[in-house]
């Protein structure tokens, strides 16, 4: 994975999500913007067990007032999220940026060994390009 502030590379180390300040906003912090690259291939093997994990529980309670997004993919019938990238990749952008990237931080971004210099606060695009999957957004300078 790369990592990126201010379009600078870092190690993906300094960078941390936190869910109980995702979306809070740090007001007396430096808002900096990050991004987040990966092999697409090495994106759908970490995200493999949420999505289906999601796909499970859209079968058991999925009602016909869900997000349009989900209603697209199961007319699809759910397809892998490697297929989705190559046949869909407007619809896999949306449904990680709209459903799934709070879950998608977890699962990409392990526990800090020390103290992180940049904070996640937002997704705010997800980009598919060739083989590669970019997360980007909103993260604060940690003092």
């Amino acid at each position: 994975m790369r990592c990126e502030i201010n379009r600078r590379p870092v190690p993906c180390e300094w960078i941390y999500f936190r869910e109980f300040d995702y979306g809070r906003g740090h007001s007396e912090w430096q808002a900096v913007e990050y991004r987040m690259s990966l092999e697409m291939k090495s994106f759908a093997e970490t995200l493999s067990p949420l999505y289906l994990d999601y796909v499970r529980d859209d079968i058991e309670h999925g009602t016909l007032d869900d997000d349009d997004v989900v209603r697209r993919l199961r007319g699809l019938g759910w397809p892998k999220l490697s297929v989705l990238a190559v046949e869909q990749p407007r619809l896999l952008e949306t449904f990680i940026l709209e459903q799934v990237s709070y879950s998608a931080l977890q699962a990409l971004l392990p526990p800090y060994k020390q103290r992180p210099r940049y904070l996640i606060d937002s997704v705010e695009r997800v980009a598919l390009s060739g083989e590669r999957i970019t997360l980007s957004g909103r993260s604060f300078t940690v003092p």
